[in-house]
């Protein structure tokens, strides 16, 4: 449970460290690792009301998640991977955690120790806030999801629920043109893109089905 945060004095956020690290482990899965494409290589954050949120992608995936906090960013920034990877091992068991943007770069504070990443320009990223909505389609039609795909979103669900408790995951699809929602208790979201080629109704299924 988030616990009840103090407002900072200084300029940007301040929020748990433990589920700020786990939602950041959580998109590192969604962002790509393509080298033909490093801008994508990237978490945007930016905060709205009471919430921080994170989005990434890899052409194929968007993924968005939020948590909880108080205070709010000058703008939206971009960490590249491999630093939110550094800040999983600082903030691990972190409480408290101070997160502050100025010029190029983000401090992050956990009141023991202080870790200074490197900001990315957003030139050329996606505006996937606009273009991924978090309404879930009214219908759902057959559809198929590439097992990898699947495979890091069980590994999401399993972390996000703890011990003996995983979260289920909740798959919606408007029709097989459109994007498979994906949803991961009330603060994770994703969209996969359509399949080209998909399983033909049930063919693949015995008979006696």
């Amino acid at each position: 449970m988030t616990e009840t945060l103090e407002k900072s004095a200084a300029a940007g956020i301040t929020t748990n460290g433990a589920e700020l690290v786990g939602m950041l482990a959580d998109l590192a899965r969604t962002a790509s690792t393509d080298k033909t494409t490093p801008m994508l290589g990237v978490v945007r954050l930016h905060t709205v009301g009471d919430y921080l949120h994170g989005w990434s992608t890899d052409r194929f995936r968007a993924a968005h998640a939020q948590v909880r906090i108080d205070g709010e960013f000058p703008r939206a920034v971009f960490i590249e991977t491999a630093a939110a990877k550094t800040l999983e091992s600082m903030l691990r068991r972190a409480g408290r955690t101070q997160l502050t943007v100025e010029h190029g770069t983000m401090t992050v504070t956990d009141f023991a120790a202080t870790q200074t990443v490197q900001l990315v320009d957003d030139y050329t990223y996606p505006s996937l806030p606009n273009a991924c909505k978090d309404d879930l389609p009214a219908s759902t039609a057959p559809g198929a999801i590439n097992g990898a795909h699947f495979a890091d979103f069980a590994a999401i669900a399993k972390r996000r629920g703890g011990r003996g408790r995983p979260e289920y995951i909740e798959l919606r699809q408007e029709n097989e043109n459109r994007p498979t929602h994906v949803r991961i208790g009330k603060d994770y979201r994703a969209w996969v893109m359509p399949v080209r080629d998909q399983v033909n109704d049930d063919a693949w299924l015995p008979q006696a089905w």
